[in-house]
């Protein structure tokens, strides 16, 4: 069986000290389908001196809210960083444009081998009515 490379959109990169998860080419399509992949990319999703105005600028359409809502989900399974964040999804955008080297590492750090005796187990249960 060969090593896993790619899955679901998620690549795997495998070294000592277990795997690598990086969504770098899902994030790439989202902001291209986004027309952000031109956008200014920022470090934090949002800063501690914004502030949040209403906008009178245009509206955006809900189906294409919630898709790119739903993508955003999906993008947090590596990075569980975008979770809980309360910014614009422009803003979120923008931030994992900026932080596409980051993913989610899992350690590695059990082993199994054969046992070289057979446990002998036996149960009996006791039904009263």
């Amino acid at each position: 069986m060969e090593n896993l490379y790619y899955f679901l959109s998620i690549k795997v990169h495998r070294d000592k000290d277990g795997l690598f998860l990086n969504q770098s080419m899902y994030e790439s399509d989202l902001l291209k389908c986004n027309d952000m992949h031109d956008a200014r990319a920022i470090q934090m999703p949002l800063s501690q001196k914004h502030c949040l105005h209403y906008s009178s600028g245009s509206q955006i359409d809900a189906f294409d809210y919630q898709g790119v809502a739903g993508a955003l989900q999906y993008f947090t399974l590596t990075r569980p960083d975008i979770s809980h964040t309360r910014s614009s999804i422009k803003c979120v955008l923008r931030y994992i444009k900026g932080t596409s080297q980051l993913g989610l590492r899992i350690s590695t750090s059990w082993s199994s081998k054969k046992q070289v005796t057979v446990a002998k187990f036996s149960a009996e249960v006791d039904i009263d009515h």
